[in-house]
């Protein structure tokens, strides 16, 4: 069975997410948090910073973008809390 992520030939080095490729739109992935406002899963304060996804000791990587670079005030509806 194919794989629905695409994966993408580039390092976490080489790229950063764009809000243009197909897992970022079916993520609704934004640079600026308050672009998603009108977004039902979206929470003020909720941050691509302050996400457990967000790897800042990987260049800013996102785990759910095979640790590409995100920007710290982004969003998208995968958000989940940092652990504790």
């Amino acid at each position: 069975m194919a794989s629905l992520i695409p994966v993408l030939p580039v390092s976490a080095e080489q790229a950063e997410v764009s809000e243009d490729e197909p897992l970022a739109k079916a993520l609704n992935y934004v640079k600026v948090a308050e672009e998603a406002k009108n977004h039902p899963k979206y929470k003020e304060g909720h941050i691509c910073d302050n996400c457990m996804f967000f790897k800042p000791d990987q260049n800013n990587g996102c785990a759910l973008f095979n640790n590409r670079r995100v920007e710290k005030g982004g969003w998208c509806l995968s958000w989940a809390a940092k652990p504790q």
